[in-house]
């Protein structure tokens, strides 16, 4: 495993790499035994070993809104299906990106991020966005064609019951549970799309032959697959760009479209997340001669950022995010010792919530859902969570 710490790379990349030498793990795919998991704060994306989206989680209602989002490509003469040659995973605190080479001699870049950008209060916390960027490069000598088609399972894990249509204006497939009609998500493409569906074979993804042209057409299932098509063609040395995005709404259908326009183009996407982050991992800087302590440091804070969550309740933190709802006391305390030392904002918030739900007592809760406030004790007449929040305050003042 090749590292590259913040002040210069290591080792040399690859010609086709774009790592950011201030920071960055690379890992060669037959290593990677599990993709990151990266949170923004009204999302989560935990990515899969193979580089595709595993799930995207939405703390607002506390479930998957949407499962496996994949990407294949076929040449469009044999519409046979291009098979990547090994690669290697670069793995950012802000995002994921995966380089490697199809068959047909082109050299690809996925970026895969949760979206994020500078917030100074409630009213500017970024949207729930998932962006799914690829890059095209052919670096044969002859010219390319090939089809990419993105597959999304619609459904994540809300109940069987989800309708789907294209939306012209919105640019790709909004879904939604026909029990829970606020449970909206949005699955476009930032270019124009060659064509589109909803279907109800997962299989279609993995098929050796092309499934394009794809049928503008969407096909009654309650957990349905959204398809997008876009036409590659590449001159030797030519770059393309085809860029995938995930919106999520808890509220409306003018919700969604609001959250769409607040979602920047690609580029200004990543770069505004990766601004970011990088503005606290300036922060409470550790240099020592061992590069794997201060790795360790910057890592550290890294993953502090990557589960910072604005929830219904407010700002807060769980310690097993995607799967579960509930913040407990004793693991915001030691999370907001760590925090104060990048964000104290997200720590004073995150503390509130207790002071707020704090027995007339005295006693601290044990935890409470962040959808709604509600709290449990256990039926304890003393805990550690008080002491512990307590000095967590001590700490933070």
């Amino acid at each position: 495993m090749a590292r590259y710490d913040l002040l210069s790379a290591t080792t040399e990349p690859s010609h086709h790499t774009v790592v950011d030498s201030r920071f960055a793990y690379v890992v060669r795919d037959e290593e990677m035994a599990e993709g990151s998991t990266i949170g923004a704060p009204r999302c989560c994306l935990v990515i899969k070993p193979t580089g595709a989206i595993q799930k995207i989680f939405v703390p607002d209602a506390g479930l998957d809104y949407f499962g496996a989002l994949e990407i294949r490509c076929w040449d469009r003469r044999s519409r046979v299906r291009l098979n990547s040659i090994a690669g290697e995973f670069q793995i950012h605190p802000e995002r994921q990106d995966h380089v490697y080479t199809l068959d047909n001699g082109v050299h690809v870049l996925e970026q895969l991020f949760p979206y994020n950008d500078q917030w100074t209060g409630d009213e500017d916390v970024p949207p729930p966005a998932v962006y799914y960027r690829v890059k095209y490069e052919n670096a044969s000598r002859e010219k390319v064609r090939f089809d990419t088609v993105a597959f999304a399972a619609l459904r994540g894990n809300t109940q069987h019951d989800v309708t789907a249509e294209y939306d012209a204006k919105l640019g790709g497939i909004v879904a939604w549970n026909r029990s829970a009609p606020s449970q909206l998500r949005l699955f476009a493409c930032l270019q124009k799309v060659d064509g589109w569906e909803v279907n109800t074979d997962p299989s279609r993804g993995f098929a050796i032959h092309s499934p394009a042209p794809l049928r503008d057409a969407v096909e009654s299932a309650d957990a349905p697959i959204g398809a997008l098509h876009v036409e590659v063609d590449l001159a030797p040395g030519a770059v393309q760009w085809v860029e995938f995005l995930c919106v999520m709404s808890s509220a409306s259908r003018e919700d969604l479209a609001a959250s769409r326009r607040r979602c920047p183009s690609g580029d200004d996407a990543r770069r505004q997340t990766s601004d970011y982050y990088w503005r606290y991992l300036r922060r409470s800087v550790i240099r020592t001669p061992d590069h794997d302590v201060n790795h360790g440091v910057l890592w550290a804070k890294a993953n502090i950022l990557r589960v910072q969550t604005y929830a219904p309740t407010g700002w807060c933190f769980t310690n097993d995010p995607t799967r579960s709802n509930n913040s407990v006391g004793r693991d915001t305390a030691w999370m907001t010792i760590g925090a104060d030392y990048l964000n104290h904002h997200f720590s004073r918030e995150a503390l509130d919530a207790y002071f707020r739900l704090q027995q007339p007592s005295g006693k601290i809760i044990e935890y409470y859902d962040v959808r709604n406030d509600k709290t449990e004790d256990y039926g304890l007449n003393v805990n550690d969570n008080t002491p512990l929040v307590v000095m967590a305050l001590w700490h933070h003042y």
